[in-house]
């Protein structure tokens, strides 16, 4: 059954915390494919913020937690898999009762340029597993998403496959300054208005730019 928050009015009980999702697979073997830049984007915020994960059944995922920048912030890696996010999204968000509008999920893209970003405040799914997930086990597309751009395969029928792939070599030297921009766009998701961060950090794609 979808998750249903009440409008925000006097009296209501939604925390003030924020929660920060990365979405992607658990296990070495998916440590650094395509589909995980959602995990590596969000570890790289708990590095520079010294959060730690820890493994928790209760919210079915790796949790940390922390202050960022005077806010309470929960970072979450769910450990349901991809196509079954929204199982753990919505565990968390209904016992910790995170209003949805402090929720931003991470993920990749394959409709956006390798290393380009698009912060939005809400939207489709996209086609994108997790993202449906989250949509249907939430009951609600009002929440913002970073989507981090993975590039598209030279065919289309590869889609599954290319999200499961590896980065290639001349990819992954871009890689650590594309991750480090994407924490410091969860950064700025917590510390200035989303149009602000939007303006900061969403860039057009090649096709866009033509």
């Amino acid at each position: 059954m979808p998750l249903r928050q009440k409008k925000k009015k006097k009296g209501n009980r939604l925390s003030k915390s924020f929660l920060i999702v990365g979405l992607g697979n658990p296990g070495k073997e998916y440590q650094l494919t395509r589909h995980n830049f959602g995990f590596c984007v969000v570890d790289q915020v708990a590095r520079e913020h010294s959060i730690k994960f820890v493994r928790s059944s209760k919210y079915q995922g790796f949790l940390g937690q922390g202050t960022i920048a005077d806010k309470k912030v929960l970072i979450l890696k769910p450990s349901t898999y991809m196509n079954n996010s929204g199982v753990a999204v919505k565990n968390i968000v209904s016992q910790k009762q995170i209003s949805f509008e402090n929720i931003l999920v991470v993920c990749d893209d394959f409709h956006l340029d390798f290393g380009q970003l698009r912060l939005k405040p809400k939207g489709s799914d996209g086609g994108h597993n997790g993202l449906v997930s989250l949509v249907r086990h939430l009951g609600t597309k009002e929440f913002a998403r970073l989507r981090m751009g993975i590039g598209e395969p030279k065919r289309k029928a590869q889609f599954s496959d290319f999200v499961l792939s590896s980065f290639s070599r001349s990819e992954l030297k871009q890689l650590e300054g594309i991750i480090e921009k994407g924490a410091d766009c969860c950064i700025a998701f917590l510390t200035v208005k989303l149009n602000q961060a939007m303006s900061l950090f969403n860039t057009k794609n090649k096709k866009e730019e033509k």
